[in-house]
């Protein structure tokens, strides 16, 4: 369903026998990522426990002891083997600052010893579970993947991410003539979001996103979205761009001629929209019969599956 235009071709006889109609339909595949977990960036570590960060984060560990040092031991995967250490502030802040970028860490796991300033006080040891950022999205229309969608649709703006739900991200909306839309058309909402801005959105609540496209210019659309370094832990990441096209929903028919020639056939061609039913009616109709089995096979002979048939004879997308 990548192209919203579908094609409908039916053929006929003198008899105006119908010898063949076909749908072609396309299903993309969605992205796929990590499942959306937590990362975090100002904390006072504990003993033993596991902590996810992602590359490209300044972390802030907060409530050490300020005359020791804080030692980074990478134990597996493409961190194993690297190894640094860092001050650790004075008070009242009492804080080792990482930069991941900065320190050339890696993706893997590292053991961290510090001293802990708080109670209870003393040697620690704790773990970074370190990984690259995930960042991608796709437009979904009923569930499905798309690039073009009718004008009017609704189209869901999915989201596969691992970067924290407390971070904050922006959309950047391109319109077909290379606007950059700040606020969102046709009072888009998303939970969570008190306003329609385009800005300072929850990373969770950014799949959540339900773009009207009603009244919107037809033609190509881009949709990226990006974190900010001071609303996401020193995060910079950019998504991937995507291409929405938006389309006329009108329906229509063309056909190889424009008179019946005895013993000729002739092919119509339906344009309609994805998703929706075009139906090919025949007046009159007692003299023209469907023929299911046969099919055009410039198509996948599957593409004929799963649609109906009735008197007139109407093709739906599943």
């Amino acid at each position: 369903m990548n192209n919203i235009k579908k094609k409908i071709t039916a053929t006929f006889l003198t008899t105006l026998m119908i010898l063949s109609v076909f749908t072609a339909f396309v299903t993309p595949v969605g992205a796929t990522g990590a499942t959306p977990g937590e990362s975090h960036n100002r904390f006072t570590p504990a003993a033993g426990v596991d902590y996810p960060v992602l590359l490209g984060q300044v972390l802030n560990l907060t409530d050490l002891n300020a005359t020791t040092t804080v030692t980074f031991t990478g134990m597996v995967g493409a961190a194993a083997g690297h190894t640094f250490a860092l001050p650790v502030g004075p008070a009242p802040a009492n804080l080792t600052i990482v930069d991941t970028v900065a320190r050339a860490m890696r993706t893997g796991i590292y053991n961290v010893t510090a001293n802990r300033s708080i109670a209870p006080v003393g040697l620690i040891t704790f773990r970074l579970f370190v990984d690259a950022p995930i960042l991608t999205i796709d437009t979904r229309f009923h569930g499905t993947s798309v690039t073009s969608v009718a004008e009017g649709s609704n189209v869901t703006l999915n989201v596969t991410t691992n970067i924290a739900g407390g971070d904050r991200g922006d959309i950047i909306l391109t319109d077909p003539i290379g606007n950059i839309h700040r606020v969102a058309p046709n009072n888009w909402t998303v939970a969570g979001h008190s306003q329609n801005a385009l800005r300072d959105i929850n990373m969770t609540n950014i799949s959540a996103f339900v773009l009207n496209t009603t009244g919107l210019r037809h033609g190509t659309w881009t949709i990226q979205v990006r974190t900010v370094a001071d609303r996401a832990q020193g995060l910079s990441a950019s998504s991937n761009i995507v291409s929405l096209r938006i389309v006329d929903p009108a329906v229509a028919i063309s056909a190889t001629r424009t008179a019946i020639v005895t013993g000729e056939r002739t092919t119509f061609t339906v344009t309609g929209v994805a998703g929706h039913n075009v139906t090919i009616t025949t007046l009159p109709t007692g003299e023209a019969r469907v023929i299911p089995h046969l099919n055009d096979f410039t198509t996948k002979p599957t593409a004929h599956s799963g649609s109906r048939w009735s008197s007139p004879w109407t093709a739906h997308s599943p």
